[in-house]
């Protein structure tokens, strides 16, 4: 089955997050990168990144394109383990998203797909004593161009 230009986006973002490792010159190694599925994720490796498509923006014009802004979020789990981390849980939170707006820079064009990406926010988690997660949304937009008739054909 083909893919559409945004889909081979999102994978392409879930495919940078997979270099997330101490090996890479990153500050974390990510156990997992997952996208959703309807039957469940698995959280019970962290840290780990679950990339979710949000909402696109679709602008006509011209020469029979569609202009899009995609947004894209990439939620990072974690568990702060104090034996392991002897840190603040806001600053392995950080350094987790910090990570992840890292992997997704190295290429703004998401292989040829986009025009560019842009990181628009990093919000953590609402936080509260005991919880059994922390972590944080970065949330991506990405501009990119396709055929106005099909989705399917990059028109950058």
């Amino acid at each position: 089955m083909p893919l559409s230009v945004r889909e081979q986006i999102v994978a392409n973002i879930a495919t940078a997050l997979g270099n997330v490792t101490t090996a890479n010159g990153y500050e974390n190694t990510l156990a997992s990168v997952q996208r959703f599925t309807q039957d469940g994720l698995t959280l019970s490796s962290v840290p780990c990144a679950v990339v979710t498509m949000d909402s696109e923006r679709k602008t006509v014009g011209p020469n029979d394109r569609a202009t899009c802004d995609l947004e894209v979020n990439v939620d990072v789990w974690a568990v702060h383990d104090t034996d392991t981390y002897t840190g603040s849980t806001a600053t392995l939170v950080d350094s987790l998203a910090a990570d992840c707006e890292k992997a997704v820079m190295q290429d703004t064009s998401r292989g040829g797909n986009a025009r560019d990406t842009h990181v628009d926010t990093v919000t953590p988690f609402r936080l509260a004593e005991g919880q059994p997660y922390v972590g944080a949304t970065v949330s991506l937009r990405i501009t990119y161009v396709h055929d106005l008739k099909n989705p399917y054909q990059e028109r950058n």
